[in-house]
């Protein structure tokens, strides 16, 4: 005696195909937003560089006779030093950087240097996939601060 054949579901063909094309999706989703991340940080990366070797620079810029930082001339050679950096606004553009954005104290031989990609400057950072979602540009800064100290006791 064979046992009875069950009835195949027929409401239940192409159902893999279906859920197939939803995984391929969501992995289509994930890479793309992966995309638009790896250009955030790429972007990052590159306005700190700027920002450091701005910094070192500035802090470069100092009256022998005196041992302490010119402003004058550390905010020249930052601004000059943050032109030759490139980082992403659609594609790498050089770095610029407004007189406001370096602050030089030189009674702490210090220079603190802000990199920015905003509206205000050379434009946010554009995003391509994110744009689905709204997300059509992305402000980013770095920060850094160089100090300039004497490394001989008979200079003073």
């Amino acid at each position: 005696m064979t046992p009875p054949r069950r009835a195949v579901h027929r409401n239940q063909r192409g159902v893999v195909i279906i859920w197939s094309a939803f995984f391929m999706l969501m992995m289509l989703g994930f890479v793309a937003l992966g995309i638009d991340v790896a250009k955030v940080m790429a972007t990052r990366t590159e306005l700190q560089n700027a920002a450091d070797a701005a910094a070192l620079a500035g802090a470069s810029a100092l009256n022998v006779s005196t041992g302490q930082i010119m402003p004058d001339t550390a905010v020249a050679r930052a601004q000059f030093t943050a032109s030759g950096n490139r980082a992403f606004v659609d594609a790498p553009v050089s770095v610029t950087l407004l007189s406001g954005d370096v602050q030089v104290d030189p009674v702490a031989n210090t220079v603190r240097v802000t990199v920015r990609r905003n509206a205000a400057t050379d434009g946010a950072m554009i995003t391509h996939v994110a744009q689905v979602l709204g997300i059509t540009k992305v402000d980013l800064s770095a920060t850094a601060m160089a100090k300039a100290d004497r490394t001989c006791e008979q200079c003073e």
